[in-house]
């Protein structure tokens, strides 16, 4: 159990947030460069008097093309400003994925209601400011419209599924946490060994042997014992001393002889 935990706590998946990261500043910088394009290739054809397609009619809305290209630029622009400006991550998923819903509508809308094909007016304008061929910004379209959709939904997704895992990984850690103090409870505790003092000197009396005179210490649970002397041989009874004071006082200072 601690090994597969340990194991869980190793994966954090830390490449995630720096990738979530990645691809919101991307997106806000490519929302932004494609405002600034629009709002500049539009504006300096009404500077310089170059008046081809701007006056007509948009299908769709019945605005000036200029005025749509224009909106078209400023809204990019606002979109890039709003999604550096948020700190939630699945606010700003659901910010591109706006933005290219908008983008796809907009798109199905010139075919189906206005009855237009690819490469669309507004891209033969694009393309001729530009300098590049209508069906390569016709792609590039495309290639941004799903971008925005399935990264924005990707994202969320992973962001979904991270938050998933760090609960369970949490919920997993505060779980152990608990059964290891719960284990800690149960266990029994070990008995405190209790040891015996060392003893003292009172449970011990000094008497001389009569024959020998040597000393001799014996417990007093001893007393009335006949014994050998341990320094004659001789059998002498363990008695107590008429006066104990006396008799340690009246000892030779050799050591005496101690029976267990």
């Amino acid at each position: 159990m601690t090994a597969k935990l340990e194991s869980r706590k190793g994966v954090k998946m830390e490449w995630l947030p720096p990738l979530f990261k990645a691809y919101i500043y991307s997106t806000a910088a490519l929302l932004g460069a494609i405002g600034v394009m629009l709002f500049l290739i539009t504006w300096t054809c009404k500077v310089r008097g170059i008046q081809p397609y701007l006056n007509e009619p948009a299908p769709l809305f019945g605005l000036a093309n200029r005025t749509v290209l224009l909106l078209a630029g400023v809204l990019h622009l606002a979109f890039g400003v709003c999604l550096l400006a948020m700190r939630d991550l699945i606010s700003q998923g659901l910010l591109v994925q706006w933005a290219g819903l908008n983008c796809f509508l907009y798109r199905m809308a010139m075919v189906w209601m206005a009855g237009m094909r690819t490469p669309y007016p507004m891209e033969n304008f694009v393309g001729w400011r530009l300098g590049a061929k209508p069906e390569t910004v016709d792609l590039c379209w495309n290639i941004f419209i799903a971008y925005l959709i399935l990264g924005s939904s990707v994202l969320m997704l992973a962001k979904v599924l991270l938050k998933w895992w760090q609960s369970k990984q949490l919920k997993e850690e505060a779980w152990f946490k608990h059964w290891q103090e719960t284990r800690d409870q149960d266990r029994p505790k070990a008995k405190p060994v209790i040891q015996k003092p060392p003893a003292n000197a009172t449970d011990y009396l000094k008497i001389s042997c009569p024959h020998c005179s040597g000393h001799i210490e014996f417990p007093v649970h001893a007393l009335g014992q006949q014994i050998q002397c341990p320094h004659c041989a001789k059998t002498i009874a363990l008695l107590e001393p008429a006066n104990p004071k006396t008799e340690s006082s009246t000892l030779n200072p050799q050591p005496s002889t101690r029976l267990l």
